[in-house]
């Protein structure tokens, strides 16, 4: 092999990998970009809700006339200024367990936090008024997360109810 095929052959190779290196670099470009899109859409889905919160909050809170015409107009009942704030409440709350879904659905939180949440979950739908508030509310939410809530009511439903033949203490 004469130094002309050598000086050839080093170039071929220097040629595949510096090619080789471009493909994978634009594969984790490309994956960047993708993730970027993923958190830009994400942080617009938490914006989104943080905004309409909020604006419950400003708008309601301090209103209790204006609070009962909210819950009203969107089928809740209203009883008292108080479990009406409790409710709007409760809805807040369920909005954000919504986001945390939604969130763990799109990988951007891990099965282990996920978990620790469904834990705060079913701690906030042990409160008589979450309940209360999601028989009128199941409908406003994601399916996937109903069906979560739904499974956990029914849980919290089974751990009340004493079981066929228990006896209760005298």
């Amino acid at each position: 092999m004469s130094s002309g095929d050598t000086i050839q052959l080093v170039t071929l190779v220097t040629v595949v990998i510096a090619l080789g290196l471009a493909i994978w670099q634009a594969r984790q470009m490309m994956k960047q970009t993708a993730l970027m899109f993923t958190e830009l859409f994400d942080h617009a889905g938490a914006s989104l809700i943080e905004t309409h919160t909020q604006q419950r909050m400003t708008f309601f809170l301090n209103d209790p006339e204006l609070l009962k015409w909210h819950l009203t107009s969107r089928g809740y009942t209203s009883t008292n200024p108080l479990e009406d704030k409790q409710r709007l409440y409760a809805l807040v709350k369920l909005e954000a367990h919504e986001l945390a879904h939604q969130r763990h659905l799109k990988g951007t939180i891990d099965d282990a936090l996920w978990q620790e949440w469904r834990q705060v979950l079913k701690a906030d739908l042990k409160v008589p008024i979450f309940a209360d508030v999601w028989i009128n509310g199941r409908q406003f939410y994601d399916a996937s997360l109903a069906a979560i809530v739904d499974e956990i009511l029914a849980e919290n439903v089974a751990e009340t109810v004493p079981a066929v033949g228990a006896t209760t203490p005298d």
